[in-house]
């Protein structure tokens, strides 16, 4: 037997609908009739006391911040799953997800604003929530061999510097790319440095030998000018994804401070971030080999060597190396993950410290996959709360803090 809308709508508000019944139940909000009978259900919702709240800010809150996340989710793809890994996971298309939030906010709005004008001729809905915005802006910087500092978000279109043969470019895009003039001649060897702080977007930058580098927020990078050696050099602090032009007669080593990957030609992602219990080195094309003391690994597409910082190389093979670069392409990605590693990861992202006031249960895991970059960190964090955590932002001093659910 079908139900009606409005048997729907009751268990909507029960929060027993899922599956094919809860698409049914949004699908019918489109029709005017249904929309007439939500109408009456709001109002009829108004007059009943149990609903009428006195404290219901942090619910009016949180409505705002999933409605805002619904509709931000027009920049995801088809579907999202984000809940702990305890509960019962459902996908749910953004639609679908955008109706829920606005039928939750609608109904909360209601109560709130008809409820507390009455009584105290004052809305809780229409108070602040602290929130902190996903970086807008690349911050990066270039630190050039002679020790001045340009700072490429105020820099233009075309050339901002000259080294020698070779000229520094920012792109229409906001790529950075190093050109040469004309022949080079042996010299001495120059460093630069690309910074690339932390709440800052993904810069990514040509090198003098047409490989390319895309660095994430938090990370740095040191690399020659120009390439005049048998080899190519470069040293990496935090996440760099690498394409790395074929060159037979030079190979390209890449130094993460306790472990140099060495390759010819190839695609592969690079994290070292101070803080991580490992450097990681995860292959998308090509091979390489990952070189740490007397240890020597060399890895297919698909793997990913791990190197622990007291030491222990070790290989995983079939790693979803999508999920691995998600942040290349605009996107926060995780899957089986634990509270503490992916709270690093939106410290870095958003740039803010996270404090905990209780301990994290260790049984305690995420996932989520094709969430945009430009959620903001209230968005996020909405996502994460569960029965045992919920967060806090203290957006002025750039913190989150982590506390055990009130129950």
């Amino acid at each position: 037997m079908t139900e009606s809308f409005e048997q729907l709508l009751v268990l909507y508000e029960a929060g027993e609908l899922t599956g094919e019944k809860l698409a049914l139940f949004l699908h019918q909000i489109e029709q005017k009739e249904n929309q007439e009978i939500l109408a009456r259900f709001i109002d009829e919702k108004s007059q009943t006391a149990q609903f009428l709240l006195e404290d219901n800010e942090p619910l009016a809150n949180k409505a705002v911040a999933r409605l805002i996340a619904a509709i931000n989710q027009k920049e995801l793809p088809e579907s999202i799953s984000v809940l702990p890994q305890q509960q019962k996971r459902y996908t749910i298309r953004r639609w679908m997800t955008a109706a829920a939030a606005i039928i939750m906010l609608a109904v909360l709005s209601y109560w709130l604003i008809n409820y507390t004008d009455n009584k105290s001729k004052k809305s809780t809905i229409t108070n602040v929530v602290p929130d902190v915005k996903a970086p807008e802006t690349n911050r990066a910087t270039i630190i050039l061999a002679d020790g001045s500092t340009v700072y490429l978000d105020s820099a233009g279109s075309g050339a901002f510097a000259q080294q020698g043969n070779i000229q520094l470019v920012k792109l229409a895009d906001g790529q950075i790319a190093y050109e040469a003039e004309g022949v080079n001649s042996a010299g001495e060897m120059q460093y630069n440095t690309l910074v690339n702080p932390r709440g800052s977007k993904v810069i990514n930058m040509a090198l003098a030998d047409g490989s390319r580098v895309w660095l994430n927020a938090g990370t740095s990078i040191t690399y020659p000018v120009t390439f005049l050696t048998n080899e190519r050099k470069v040293s990496v602090k935090g996440e760099a994804y690498f394409e790395v032009a074929p060159d037979k007669t030079k190979p390209f080593l890449v130094n993460t401070g306790i472990a140099e990957v060495r390759v010819l030609g190839t695609h592969f992602n690079v994290m070292n971030y101070a803080g991580e219990p490992a450097v990681q080195t995860t292959l998308l094309e090509g091979s390489v080999e990952v070189v740490a003391g007397s240890e020597e690994m060399e890895l297919k597409p698909g793997q990913q060597s791990n190197l622990k910082q007291g030491g222990g190389l070790t290989k995983i093979n079939n790693v979803d190396v999508e999920l691995i670069t998600a942040w290349k392409n605009g996107l926060q990605s995780f899957r089986h993950i634990d509270l503490k590693t992916l709270l690093r990861q939106v410290e870095r992202w958003y740039d803010v410290d996270v404090v905990y006031e209780t301990e994290v249960p260790s049984s305690l895991s995420f996932t989520g996959e094709g969430i945009s970059r430009s959620v903001s960190l209230l968005e996020l964090l909405q996502v994460l709360e569960n029965k045992e955590l919920n967060f806090e932002i203290d957006a002025n001093n750039r913190k989150v803090i982590v506390k055990k659910t009130k129950r």
